[in-house]
């Protein structure tokens, strides 16, 4: 599939831009908001997260039609900055952003799942300390993730990366105990060596190729070429630091232990997503998947996805459960991305949707459970759906959609990266992701029965949580029935 970065029929869309820098500056409203009052600084978080999903939607029926739509920053593009600025920036700097129908849809996710995230924390982090950094936090994770879905200049991609990586690590230490400190570091340590290998293998291809911008590079560049395969290799370390594959994951279950419930379902369902966007821009639409690399990279996937999925089986506590629910599905979208088929890219970006929407609404459910029993651990749950049927409910949608049952948005993008699989000939992989799909259904089901079904029920007094986060738990249920319909959508299957 390399290669396929070629503009048709371009359009400038200066929106494109907004959709990052307003969530990246409101992050530093938010802080000046909280130094005035609690209700402005509430008030400033909800439009800053709100305002990017309309930026962002409006580009859907453009890249629908099979526009691309870009944007080109007075004085950061070379052409124009001799005249517009006194001094001539570099080329590898300039600001090329591009929206295609892959980068809207899950940027339109993204921004649902950030402003979701950040409503339902106005209830679940009441009266907590430090609550404007968080907001900013999440606004400017959101500002950064968005920058790296747009950006078609790999240096661009590096910062947004990086910010990224401060947002989770602030995110993650949250509680500011010593085992959460030390959960943050770990990440932070981990994702930011694996973005130094990333930034090395991206200076390699300046000084192979005099450009970082992809488009540019697409034209250059011949999958399968021995040097590139070295720098391949670099970025992809970074990728899978980010990505939490196996055995780089490591990171992941002390991270969303110690997150917040609203911050784990973010970085779920949006942070952790870059590294494999990375991979669908770097590895599969601009270069192409070379033979080493389509070997190598779906033995990666299933072996991460098995493994992950292991230990979800094996896991006492509802929210590391999640956690490496959360690894084990990502190797899924990786096997979906490397098979170098349009089947299998589509059922890969499908499956993100759905991963994005259903694990944050799982986190958040837990976060419930948690807020309003105090117990994670799912033997000491029970009996919950009397008290909690909104919540066990959207639990349920959410559990089946991440497990790939129909007719749940999670069951097509399944059901194409296997007969992707398939088709590309690699039937033992198939049949591995068939095995880790029955292994999702199963503590899934798990997670589900123990925790809301039973006659024992310790916690008879508990209730469902505030209005706004049983609602926000409720939407995103909803959302994951709903989005069934992009399997059908024609701009979609022409990835």
């Amino acid at each position: 599939m390399g290669t396929t970065l070629e503009l048709a029929a371009p359009k400038v869309d200066w929106f494109i831009l907004l959709s990052i820098l307003i969530p990246i500056v409101g992050a530093l409203l938010i802080w000046v908001a909280a130094c005035i009052s609690k209700t402005l600084r509430q008030a400033m978080t909800f439009l800053v997260l709100l305002v990017p999903i309309f930026l962002v939607g409006r580009l859907l029926p453009d890249v629908f039609r099979g526009m691309k739509v870009y944007c080109l920053l007075p004085g950061f593009d070379s052409a124009l900055s001799a005249s517009t600025l006194l001094v001539k920036l570099p080329s590898f700097f300039n600001l090329h952003l591009v929206a295609d129908t892959v980068s809207v849809v899950l940027g339109l996710t993204f921004t649902v799942v950030a402003f979701l995230t950040g409503l339902y924390s106005f209830s679940y982090l009441e009266g907590k300390k430090n609550l404007a950094e968080y907001y900013a936090m999440i606004a400017l994770a959101l500002g950064s993730v968005l920058g790296v879905v747009f950006s078609a200049n790999l240096l661009w991609i590096y910062l947004f990366w990086e910010i990224a990586a401060i947002c989770t690590w602030r995110l993650v230490g949250f509680w500011r105990g010593e085992e959460h400190v030390k959960s943050a570091n770990k990440a932070f340590i981990i994702t930011f060596t694996g973005a130094s290998f990333m930034l090395i293998g991206f200076l390699m291809m300046y000084a192979t190729y005099d450009t970082l911008d992809l488009y540019e590079l697409a034209r250059q560049v011949t999958a399968g070429d021995a040097l590139n395969n070295i720098m391949l290799m670099l970025v992809f370390l970074g990728i899978i630091s980010k990505s939490a594959t196996v055995p780089l994951h490591t990171w992941v279950p002390s991270a969303y232990r110690s997150a917040p419930h609203p911050a784990a379902a973010l970085l779920a369902g949006a942070v952790e997503k870059i590294g494999i966007y990375v991979f669908l821009r770097v590895f599969v639409i601009a270069f192409g998947i070379s033979p080493v690399w389509a070997l190598v990279v779906p033995v990666i996937a299933m072996m991460s996805a098995f493994i992950a999925a292991s230990s979800a089986m094996a896991s006492a506590d509802l929210k590391t459960l999640l956690a490496y629910s959360t690894i084990s599905q990502l190797g899924y979208v990786f096997l979906g991305l490397s098979l170098n088929l349009e089947l299998g890219v589509m059922g890969a970006v499908l499956y993100i949707v759905a991963h994005s929407l259903a694990k944050s609404g799982l986190f958040l459910a837990a976060g419930i459970i948690e807020h309003q029993t105090g117990e994670s651990t799912i033997a000491k749950l029970g009996g919950l759906m009397k008290n909690f049927p909104v919540t066990g409910v959207s639990f349920l949608l959410c559990g089946i959609s991440i497990a790939g049952l129909p007719p749940l948005i999670g069951f097509f993008g399944k059901l194409y990266i296997v007969m992707g699989a398939i088709k590309a000939g690699y039937f033992w992989i198939a049949g591995i992701a068939v095995v880790v799909a029955v292994m999702t259904l199963m503590y899934m089901m798990k997670a589900f029965t123990r925790t809301f079904l039973g006659d024992k029920n310790r916690f008879a007094r508990a209730y469902e949580g505030s209005p706004l986060m049983v609602s926000v738990v409720c939407l995103l249920a909803l959302l994951s029935i709903l989005s069934s319909g992009l399997a059908f959508a024609p701009a979609l299957v022409s990835l």
